[in-house]
């Protein structure tokens, strides 16, 4: 019987990132997970250091990949081959932390609203200075998926993508949509938020 909640990372040479991002979720309060970690030909010490790990910790499952591709086409791998199997999904990049209670807590939410994905409040972080939530609108139940359409619209803030927890079909069937189009300017992240806004509730 698979695990409640699958979990998928792309890495492609994360070895200064990954550890830190594995062990993150490793140290969840709530344990009922597996994830899968796909490798995009990394040329570093990435596999390395997943690989000590993995050989520590059953729930962690490595997948070698056999040529270099772009990262919409490396997590629709995740999804359709591995994720699709739990009733719960996150997809997390190489360079991501959880707060430890974070899987608990949004699962709680999702298994008890009227919701398809629940995301939290975060940061993002960069070489100079970091951002905070409160400079993005909020993808919510209570505005309806019109405004949370308009708010995309205005803001195009897709981080969410990286920050919820899924109910695993949603994330499947809006991932048949997050793949660039060709002479788009209208790219693969903006693809999936406007399909997946319009179609399920946050």
């Amino acid at each position: 019987m698979s695990a409640e909640i699958g979990i998928g990372i792309n890495v492609w040479n994360g070895e200064k990132t990954i550890k830190r991002a594995i062990n993150s979720i490793l140290k969840q309060t709530y344990k009922n997970f597996t994830i899968y970690i796909l490798d995009n030909k990394s040329t570093d010490n990435t596999v390395n250091i997943i690989k000590k790990i993995k050989n520590k910790k059953n729930k962690i499952k490595l997948i070698i990949d056999n040529k270099r591709r772009d990262i919409p086409s490396s997590q629709r791998i995740l999804v359709n081959k591995f994720i699709i199997r739990h009733k719960y999904s996150m997809i997390v990049n190489d360079d991501d932390y959880y707060h430890p209670q974070f899987i608990k807590e949004c699962l709680n939410v999702l298994k008890n609203k009227n919701i398809n994905m629940v995301y939290c409040l975060y940061k993002i972080f960069d070489d100079k200075k970091s951002f905070n939530t409160k400079n993005y609108p909020e993808y919510t139940l209570k505005n309806g998926k019109f405004i949370n359409i308009v708010n995309f619209l205005i803001h195009r803030n897709i981080v969410p993508i990286f920050f919820g927890l899924y109910k695993t079909k949603t994330l499947y069937d809006s991932f048949k949509y997050y793949k660039p189009i060709s002479r788009s300017k209208f790219n693969y992240d903006n693809q999936f938020m406007l399909h997946y806004l319009s179609n399920n509730n946050i």
